[in-house]
């Protein structure tokens, strides 16, 4: 969330890490660090969910199914298939977070949003429901093999100590 709001200052500003940091804290104030750490939070939390509840289901109906016959093909499989569900679930709050920790002040002094609902509602109007999920391919390539990552290293360790 630290990273996450100074790295959004960085590509609005083009200023050093420095310069970013210690602008927010000069100017800001210390807690405006972790602005926009809840879409932070909701989205690691959707992440999470796509990945954790897909990928034990679909690795079980594999195995039923007999589809995969090499157990290390079933779980990669699976592991990419979750990848691509946690993209589909996490993407809007993504962007979401992304336009609430780059949004400028407009002309008049006021914040184009005033929160995360104002935020979707407003991206809906102006995009429709589909952009939400702007960028779902570049997202994807980003989580898809985190996940992956992650779920091969916490099938592996769960083989290896149970």
């Amino acid at each position: 969330m630290f990273f996450d709001e100074i790295l959004s200052r960085l590509i609005i500003t083009n200023q050093g890490k420095k310069e970013a940091s210690g602008r927010i804290y000069k100017e800001e104030v210390i807690l405006a660090y972790w602005k926009g750490s809840m879409t932070t939070v909701t989205r690691a939390v959707a992440i999470t969910i796509g990945q954790l509840t897909t990928y034990d289901q679909l690795k079980q109906m594999s195995m039923q199914l007999k589809i995969q016959k090499q157990k290390a093909h079933l779980i990669g499989q699976s592991s990419c298939e979750a990848g691509k569900i946690s993209s589909v679930i996490s993407l809007p709050f993504e962007n979401v977070k992304t336009k609430l920790q780059k949004m400028k002040c407009l002309g008049d002094g006021s914040m184009p949003y005033s929160g995360v609902i104002d935020c979707f509602i407003k991206t809906i109007k102006r995009e429709k429901l589909l952009g939400l999920w702007v960028g779902l391919f570049v997202y994807f390539s980003r989580v898809a093999s985190q996940s992956i990552m992650i779920l091969l290293i916490q099938d592996y360790l769960h083989q290896k100590y149970n």
